[in-house]
């Protein structure tokens, strides 16, 4: 059972990478992180956000005007 797991783990992570991969080789983007939020992804003219960081969880509950330190979310 374990080998079937970690096979399929491995097949996923293969496909994603060559995906990547091929969308780069046939647009000309790369795959990175941004220096500003951190997240991955493939660029777009060259840049990883051409319209701007998106906003973050934090961020976004301050937007619509939750209180972030009464907020009492459930634990995994």
């Amino acid at each position: 059972m374990l080998v079937l797991v970690l096979a399929g783990v491995l097949l996923v992570a293969t496909a994603y990478t060559t995906m990547v991969g091929l969308l780069g080789t046939l647009t000309g983007e790369r795959f990175e992180r941004c220096p500003r939020c951190h997240r991955y992804g493939l660029t777009f003219a060259r840049r990883r956000h051409p319209a701007g960081c998106p906003i973050g969880a934090q961020e976004r509950l301050h937007r619509i005007g939750a209180d972030i330190h009464n907020l009492h979310l459930r634990h995994h």
